[in-house]
């Protein structure tokens, strides 16, 4: 008697989270566009706004809030992700609530700091602090009651919990991810389909390390 066929989406795998993200991409290509459109759109204005000269205060300030806004944008398509890993369509409504974005905020600036930190000492810590931290933005962004709130310093915590035993395939779904998006932004416009790509994939890993289960986006449910 043959085995039924194994289920790609039910534990995590490096090839797993690029089907999820292909497919889930694609059963939700208007709403997943629409987002990454209005991102790009908004960093475009931003690099527009943003002067080029004048007084390094004014300066300062600029990519102060340029850089909030581009993290409340990410963190919106963070949330749209895991709104299709429970088979949902998203909604502005719910991928715009700021709750939470402040643990994102702080967790980010930590997260930035430490891997820019390990990249000025070999760039292998660098690689290790960016692995082990992947899905942080996931655990905060995870706005389902049963979850509560949860604090910046908790959801590194949570991440690298997640992480372990799982770092060798998350640092090599996290190059090829990183490499997708580099595709996409030397296309110009690719970047409108690889950004939701590879948040539904970081989306998927962070579920399935979590050992939850996803809802398939295929048209077949497999």
């Amino acid at each position: 008697m043959d085995s039924p066929p194994r289920d790609p989406f039910s534990t995590f795998s490096v090839g797993g989270a690029i089907a999820f993200g292909w497919y889930g991409f694609i059963r939700n290509f208007g709403p997943m566009l629409a987002i990454s459109a209005v991102i790009l759109l908004v960093n475009v204005l931003l690099g527009q706004v943003i002067p080029q000269d004048g007084a390094l205060n004014t300066l300062i300030a600029f990519n102060v809030i340029g850089t909030v806004i581009s993290l409340l944008l990410l963190f919106a398509l963070m949330r749209a992700a895991l709104m299709v890993t429970r088979g949902e369509k998203p909604t502005f409504a719910r991928i715009t609530d700021p709750d939470g974005f402040g643990s994102y905020l702080i967790a980010s600036i930590v997260f930035l700091v430490a891997v820019v930190l390990g990249m000025f000492l070999l760039v292998v810590p660098g690689l290790i602090v960016a692995t082990t931290f992947f899905v942080y933005g996931y655990v905060i962004a995870d706005d389902r009651p049963a979850n509560g709130r949860i604090g910046a310093i908790d959801a590194l915590r949570t991440a690298a919990d997640l992480s372990r035993g799982h770092r060798w395939p998350l640092f090599g779904l996290m190059m090829l991810l990183g490499l997708l998006n580099l595709v996409g932004v030397s296309c110009g416009f690719g970047i409108l389909i690889t950004a939701p790509v590879t948040s539904l994939a970081s989306a998927f890993a962070y579920r399935t390390l979590n050992g939850e289960s996803v809802v398939s986006p295929r048209p077949d449910g497999r």
